[in-house]
């Protein structure tokens, strides 16, 4: 879960920061988002893997943040523009 996790937040956030092609990183943040936090959740008792569950986690938030920084940019240009 924790590779998995950490590989996905990479994927998204290569995307993510793209203006127009980071909506194609939204199915990444929903799989990885998941697989990370269950990952560190797993893995809190034993401390092993937990760098790479909290890695994939705080790549999967950015992301995702990403992602809404840009919709709600793009929802007030296209109103500003068509007002």
């Amino acid at each position: 879960m924790n590779i998995a996790g950490m590989v996905l937040g990479i994927i998204a956030m290569m995307f993510a920061w793209v203006p127009l092609i980071g909506f194609i990183s939204i199915p990444f943040v929903l799989v990885g988002l998941p697989l990370s936090f269950f990952g560190l959740r797993k893995n809190k008792s034993d401390r092993s893997g937990i760098g790479m569950a909290l890695t994939g986690l705080i790549l999967n938030v950015l992301a995702l943040c990403f992602i809404i920084y840009y919709a709600v940019s793009i929802f007030f240009f296209v109103e500003t523009v068509t007002s």
